[in-house]
């Protein structure tokens, strides 16, 4: 499981060069690979509650995704 998630977030950063559009990907991604390898429902809703924790946490950056101010890693 941590590995996929892992995995979304690198090819997501690769694909953006933004770390929180990885990161936000990742989130989304984690309860749902929790449950497609299987694992207790408990531990798919704790994953579920932390994505959206996370997403939560993540507000004033998704605003500046919205407006195109999120600066890329590697940018000046």
């Amino acid at each position: 499981t941590g590995l996929s998630v892992l995995a979304v977030w690198g090819i997501t950063f690769a694909a953006t060069r933004i770390s929180s559009v990885g990161a936000l990907a990742a989130a989304a991604a984690a309860p749902v690979a929790t449950w497609i390898f299987g694992r207790s429902p408990a531990i798919t809703a704790c994953t579920l509650v932390m994505a959206v924790l996370l997403i939560w946490r993540h507000r004033e950056n998704i605003k500046r995704l919205r407006s195109g101010n999120e600066r890329k890693i590697g940018s000046r």
